[in-house]
């Protein structure tokens, strides 16, 4: 069985968010002003777009999210 590497510090101050239902009312929420709270919770794999460029700044990964959570709008 191979070795499981162990994994590096990361960070991230950035993401992008790909939206189905309710894309164009949260559209409007966002473009009067507010944010949205949210969380989500998935995986890092390859696959689905997998291990985008290295810009010298940083790689863009895609995820399959499992579980997104949105709280109530925040004037900003």
């Amino acid at each position: 069985m191979p070795k499981t590497p162990a994994l590096p510090k990361l960070t991230s101050d950035f993401a992008l968010l790909d939206i189905k239902l309710g894309r164009r009312k949260l559209a409007k929420i966002v473009e009067a002003g507010h944010k949205i709270p949210f969380t989500i919770s998935g995986y890092i794999q390859a696959g689905h777009g997998g291990i985008g460029h290295d810009d010298g700044v940083s790689i863009e990964f895609a995820a399959d999210v499992e579980v997104a959570d949105f709280g109530e709008p925040i004037t900003a």
